[in-house]
């Protein structure tokens, strides 16, 4: 196969493709047509159009944006700040050769293609090393990076008391704090909820809290409820809410899949901050979690809060690729910029690392 081709919807797809999105063995639920369809629900722009680049076998499925405005033609992941995860290659062949395909139909568009910016890749693995592989192969400058981190900790064959004990002892205490506290308070409760009337109550829980939050207005107001009624039909969703005689004070909303768990959006009102409801009720989930049986990994998502090294010990990179192509002024002068970056940061470091005299 020479080329892929460009659709602009999911639902223009061929079948095939659609069919690797919606695939039950993904890696990560940021990679199902779901996720994409609460991205182009929820939160449409004006600057950054679906393009989804596929073979019509489904043997490549590339979920790109093109983005306008600036010099040329650019391209980018499909994600944004609500995004955990995110791989460009999503179809049924080899990540080699999905890269050398993507490679191959990037390079033959016309008018070009400048500069491409791939975000958020945590778990496709050799994927980001790969395109940036094949991109150079057609002539394209290519920078890898990490963007952030994402905390995480296996939790398999333990309780919640041994994964508790191995915690920094100031977390232990501020944990103990705050459960006392929160259960000497008059009908103080926490609940879990995953589908039916209980879900959408508890959805409600969160929207209010959020709104009592220190937390800003969401930049999209759709996406939390289109987020959690989304990833609920899937099954994979769960909402904790702790509650005072029946009013919320603290909500989090998790994804589980492939019995990993994701603590994707937390909130707590201000006004109990003094009671650490956020912190009870994320011991409360993570014991529930375990105790089940039904996780074995839990994560915070992408971010280097210091939060969420007290709670989990481990951190994996979350990748990005930036490339562009130099036959074209925009990809020629991002790579001039790029190489100025790196010539001043090799120049500081050798200054500041000459003797003084």
């Amino acid at each position: 196969m020479d080329l892929a081709f460009i659709h602009p919807a999911l639902d223009s797809l061929p079948p095939a493709a659609r069919r690797c999105l919606a695939r039950p063995d993904a890696a990560s639920a940021f990679h199902l047509d779901a996720w994409f369809q609460i991205l182009a629900a929820a939160c449409a722009s004006s600057t950054a159009q679906p393009w989804l680049v596929a073979s019509d076998d489904g043997g490549l499925v590339a979920p790109l944006v093109r983005h306008a405005g600036g010099r040329g033609r650019h391209a980018g992941s499909w994600t944004n700040f609500y995004s955990c995860d995110f791989t460009p290659l999503r179809g049924a062949l080899p990540p080699g050769e999905q890269a050398e395909l993507l490679a191959r139909t990037l390079s033959a568009l016309r008018p070009r293609i400048a500069t491409l910016h791939l975000q958020r890749m945590e778990t496709a693995g050799a994927a980001p090393e790969a395109l940036a592989m094949a991109l150079r192969a057609a002539g394209w400058w290519t920078k890898t990076y990490v963007e952030t981190g994402t905390w995480h900790e296996p939790v398999a064959g333990i309780g919640h008391g041994a994964f508790l004990a191995s915690r920094a002892p100031r977390l232990q205490d501020i944990v103990a704090r705050a459960t006392r506290r929160l259960a000497a308070q008059p009908a103080a409760r926490m609940t879990i909820a995953s589908a039916g009337p209980a879900l959408e109550d508890a959805l409600a829980a969160y929207l209010d809290v959020h709104a009592r939050s220190w937390k800003p207005p969401e930049p999209y107001a759709r996406f939390v409820p289109c987020f959690v009624r989304g990833f609920a039909r899937l099954g994979i969703l769960r909402i904790g809410v702790a509650t005072i005689r029946g009013r919320p004070i603290a909500a989090q909303i998790w994804i589980v899949w492939q019995r990993r768990a994701t603590i994707a959006k937390l909130a707590h009102d201000e006004a109990a901050r003094h009671l650490s409801p956020g912190t009870a009720l994320t011991d409360w989930m993570i014991a529930r979690a375990i105790d089940a049986g039904d996780v074995d990994q839990i994560d915070f998502g992408p971010g280097d809060q210091p939060y969420k090294r007290m709670w989990l010990r481990q951190r994996r990179p979350v990748m990005a690729l930036l490339a562009g192509d130099p036959r074209t002024l925009g990809g020629a002068v991002a790579g001039l910029r790029g190489l100025a970056g790196r010539l001043l940061g090799a120049l500081t470091r050798t200054r500041d690392a000459a003797p003084a005299r």
